[in-house]
């Protein structure tokens, strides 16, 4: 009987320890989900227009797009993203060089 009572404090002893990790994690995961959404709203504003050549950066959907990347000249990143990253986001081609363009 003793054997018993004692097994069964260690499982509840494990399920109060997952319980404890699961809530820790659980700020994060809601954090991350909700800049997901958030990322995804972005996205459908700019693009769920219908707009398929808007001039609003791919990656971050924040700045305006200011460099065609060479050698496929898509014109698709602002100037920040264009410098961060090191592959098209349209047909992932490396970047050997960007021209930095001025809108009015």
């Amino acid at each position: 009987m003793d054997q018993i009572i004692l097994w069964l404090n260690s499982r509840i002893l494990n399920v109060s320890q997952t319980t404890q990790n699961v809530t820790k994690e659980e700020p994060l995961v809601a954090r991350l989900k909700a800049r997901m959404q958030e990322m995804k709203e972005k996205e459908v504003n700019y693009v769920g227009n219908g707009d398929a050549n808007s001039h609003v950066c791919k990656v971050c959907f924040e700045s305006s797009t200011a460099a065609m990347l060479l050698p496929c000249r898509h014109f698709s990143l602002c100037k920040s993203c264009s410098i961060a990253c090191s592959e098209c986001p349209i047909c992932r081609t490396k970047i050997t060089d960007r021209v930095f363009a001025f809108t009015s």
